[in-house]
């Protein structure tokens, strides 16, 4: 295969690459420039191994039909089809290595996970990881005060956070009762895990910002103090409560 030929290959990769990220979960929406510096070893792995396959394919579909090579327009265009086809081939992983397959042959098992891990799915632990990291991140510099702001927030906008993750749960086809628990978040992680899902990682990073730098814009009767102002007080009362039936039918989307 002349250098041309090749060419086509990586370019059917790279774009089976980009969908799979398309298509990566994001809730948080993390920046993508974010996610990619630190993917680049993945990117590349897949890239190389998707070539590699793909590579072999087509040479297999050229040494069988001897009119495809000859051809530069269908060679190319076979080569192109080859990268995109071939390292598409990875999404059956999850079916053909049962729990049967993986007992028998662990080994095997092992390091097909480890490419996979490695390569097709590598920017999902990249996303994940950096929305763990971005609450130590964020806590680092004024962290009681941007803690209270958090608190603020997430109770601010508490009743729609809870719907979306509601909707989220749907398309999921996952069971909705149990986004109620959202009213009992008390941990500060917790709360901006949802919060940044709720608005996305920049909008999010402003308005928490915002609220810190002046936090008698939301709930200006609370105390500055970086603790979640939930909690029931000495006469045994909370301060706000989300156990009404039209409150909950709300969050499940029952109107």
């Amino acid at each position: 295969m002349d250098g041309l030929t090749w060419f086509a290959v990586v370019v059917g990769v790279t774009i089976t690459w980009c969908l799979n990220l398309h298509e990566r979960d994001n809730p948080a929406a993390i920046p993508i420039g974010n996610v990619l510096v630190r993917a680049l070893p993945g990117v590349a792995l897949y890239v190389v191994l998707g070539t590699i396959f793909s590579a072999i394919v087509l040479l297999s579909v050229l040494l069988r039909i001897p009119g495809v090579e000859q051809n530069s327009t269908l060679r190319l265009l076979t080569a192109l089809i080859a990268g995109f086809v071939v390292p598409q081939a990875a999404r059956l992983k999850d079916r053909v290595l049962t729990r049967t397959v993986a007992r028998k042959y662990p080994f095997v098992a092992s390091c097909i996970q480890w490419i996979d891990e490695s390569s097709r799915i590598y920017c999902r632990k990249i996303i994940n990881r950096e929305e763990r990291k971005l609450s130590f991140e964020l806590l680092k510099q004024d962290g009681d005060v941007r803690q209270s702001a958090i608190h603020r927030l997430f109770e601010f906008h508490l009743i729609e956070i809870a719907h979306h993750e509601c909707a989220r749960l749907k398309k999921e086809h996952d069971v909705l009762e149990p986004v109620l628990n959202v009213f009992n978040v008390r941990n500060v992680q917790v709360k901006l895990k949802f919060f940044t899902r709720f608005l996305g990682y920049r909008v999010a990073l402003d308005h928490i910002c915002q609220v810190a730098a002046n936090p008698l814009v939301i709930f200006p009767t609370w105390p500055p103090a970086p603790d979640d102002r939930r909690a029931t007080s000495a006469n045994g009362r909370g301060r706000r409560k989300y156990e009404q039936p039209y409150v909950k039918a709300y969050v499940l989307g029952h109107f």
